[in-house]
């Protein structure tokens, strides 16, 4: 069985770093603003974990350790 640090190496190689295409569904926050992805951690997910909408600052500030503690979460 693979480690959590594998997986998550494994998910920041096709997912790390922001990024802000209209057309992913995931960059949207409750607000309908497109927001972004960070580290492979989508809009939505951010905005259950800060308990509010997140804004793009916010996601493009989102350090590595707070991307590694969501995916913890799970």
């Amino acid at each position: 069985m693979a480690s959590y640090s594998t997986a998550y190496e494994i998910v920041r190689g096709h997912e790390g770093g922001y990024q802000d295409m209209p057309e992913d569904l995931g960059n949207y926050n409750s607000l309908k603003q497109n927001v972004g992805t960070n580290w492979g951690v989508n809009a939505q997910v951010y905005e259950r974990f800060l308990g509010r909408p997140p804004t793009q600052g916010d996601m493009m500030n989102m350090s590595r350790e707070t991307a590694q503690q969501i995916f913890k979460r799970g």
